[in-house]
């Protein structure tokens, strides 16, 4: 088994996604294209080809003549955003076509010209590691990710968003550019066109960052935040974990505790969000 499906089988498998991980390589050079990749006849929105990825399987060759989406080609290095592009929105997004053009220019993005093409393919497929994953998850799944990327460092995700570009330029250029993983709503674009469900946010992030935030989760599954969410019904007890003003917790919860510490002790060494 390679690696990258080593890895995209532990996500799938401890967060139960209901589509696969999808990975994204950024390409100077269309050259550089693997051969084994699809380069679709008809233009797609890159959200689409997201969703081919994810959904049906596919890898697929993005160039700048089958992306047929404007935003996108600006966020990801293609190219500029056309003039007057703002002007389309104004009034039935925002008020004004410069709000929207704000929204545009304070995005994080690719260097136009930066980009002549992508690979976008499911990451247990992808022939080469690709520069950020996405995973599209629910609420649930959402919570589990956060507490994975912020285990090593305890630093908080700075989220910025105006639910625009959410694939595209919330996704994966802003993991891109900040080098850190990110949470994003799908835009409107990406709901109507790439099928992403009402209850599907986008967590992305770097690739190399991957094994870290995977065992983050396997670690805190341990630790007993666990996926699906185990609820209770009855009148609240709290944890042992939570207490802090009441009786002190059994005896034998600080040996099992004591006992995870151990067990996953070194394995914290190496990360790069550690350092």
């Amino acid at each position: 088994m390679n690696k990258r499906k080593e890895i995209s089988d532990g996500y799938m498998n401890i967060l139960r996604l209901r589509t696969l991980p999808v990975g994204v390589k950024l390409l100077k050079d269309r050259k550089d294209l693997p051969g084994v990749s699809e380069i679709p006849a008809e233009p797609l929105t890159f959200c689409q080809f997201v969703t081919y990825a994810r959904v049906y399987g596919r890898t697929l060759g993005v160039t700048q003549e089958n992306m047929v989406c404007a935003i996108a080609k600006g966020n990801l290095g293609f190219s500029d955003f056309p003039k007057g592009m703002a002007d389309r929105f104004a009034i039935v997004r925002t008020s004004t076509a410069e709000a929207f053009e704000k929204i545009l220019k304070t995005g994080l993005r690719l260097e136009p010209g930066r980009v002549q093409a992508a690979l976008v393919a499911p990451l247990e497929e992808g022939s080469v590691d690709p520069d950020v994953v996405l995973l599209f998850a629910d609420g649930a799944q959402m919570t589990r990710l956060i507490y994975a990327s912020t285990y090593q460092t305890g630093e908080r995700l700075n989220i910025n968003t105006a639910a625009e570009c959410g694939t595209c330029g919330e996704g994966v250029a802003a993991a891109f550019m900040k080098d850190k993983p990110t949470v994003s709503f799908p835009c409107y674009g990406t709901r109507r066109f790439a099928l992403a469900e009402d209850n599907e946010l986008i967590f992305s992030f770097p690739f190399r960052y991957s094994q870290e935030i995977l065992q983050g989760l396997e670690i805190t599954q341990k630790g007993g935040f666990k996926y699906p969410i185990l609820r209770q019904l009855s009148s609240p007890q709290a944890p042992a974990l939570y207490r802090i003003r009441e009786a002190k917790p059994p005896e034998d919860y600080f040996v099992n505790l004591r006992k995870l510490q151990e067990e996953i002790k070194g394995k914290q060494k190496n990360f790069p969000m550690a350092r």
